[in-house]
């Protein structure tokens, strides 16, 4: 199953941390949250070794959960191709909730202003 990706974000402000929700359809058990953390923790590793195409990306090593919302913040502004970047973990995050059973509703980029 295709994450849909909802870009909501200033690009004049891309040198900011920018933020991403990702929301899931089911709660997340504790071995899902730790599988996630891994996926992030190792997206930023490789980002900040360039592997992203960018030098010293940086993703927040704090990531908070909530029943069936994970967020996180990343400053993407040194990478050439910043869609690539977050295409390499929507790949990674995709796989992962295939093998595991789970529905993804969304990944949000930037700040979602609730109405």
């Amino acid at each position: 199953m295709a994450i849909r990706i909802e870009e909501k974000y200033d690009p004049d402000f891309l040198w900011d941390p920018m933020p991403f929700t990702l929301y899931f359809r089911q709660p997340l058990t504790e071995e899902h949250r730790q599988e996630i953390r891994e996926i992030i923790g190792a997206w930023a590793t490789i980002g900040y070794y360039g592997g992203l195409g960018g030098m010293l990306f940086c993703a927040s090593q704090r990531v908070t959960f909530e029943e069936n919302i994970v967020e996180w913040d990343a400053e993407m502004d040194r990478v050439p191709d910043q869609m690539g970047a977050v295409n390499v973990l929507v790949r990674c995050l995709e796989t992962m909730a295939s093998a595991r059973g789970l529905e993804v509703e969304k990944l949000v980029l930037g700040e979602e202003v609730i109405e």
